[in-house]
């Protein structure tokens, strides 16, 4: 009779858990793990969002789980820009990954207000407006 090998383990539910608590138990069930990370809006940082093979997934002994960790909210902070040239504003903020509005717009202005402050840490992609 030939053996199929080691009996298969169950994959535990990872989900909700801190990265430490996760590899503790995969490693626990002989399992390799890779980690992956990614931004989320709803799942604090170092918690685990997903995994592969899935909760509950039989795979062998000494096989590999990919799990997925938050990186929390993508988020960017917005540089002070008041006094800057309105072309120069604008390009700091395209290059931190934000959108612009600017009130009052004429080239070469400076900005007077913005719209949240510097410091103010907003998601990818959010809008700054500039009032000139």
């Amino acid at each position: 009779m030939i053996s199929d090998g080691p009996k298969p383990v169950e994959v535990p539910n990872l989900v909700g858990k801190s990265w430490d608590d996760a590899m503790k138990a995969l490693t626990a069930k002989r399992f390799k793990v890779v980690r992956t990370d990614e931004f989320s809006d709803t799942v604090p940082a170092g918690v685990v969002i997903r995994h592969d093979p899935v909760p509950g997934a039989e795979a062998p002994r000494d096989s590999t789980v990919t799990v997925v960790v938050s990186k929390g909210p993508d988020l960017v902070p917005v540089p002070d820009l008041r006094g800057d040239t309105v072309e120069d504003a604008v390009s700091a903020l395209e290059a931190a990954g934000l959108q612009v509005d600017v009130v009052g717009y004429r080239p070469g202005r400076r900005v007077r207000e913005q719209d949240p402050e510097g410091g103010t840490k907003l998601h990818r992609n959010a809008t700054v407006t500039l009032y000139l």
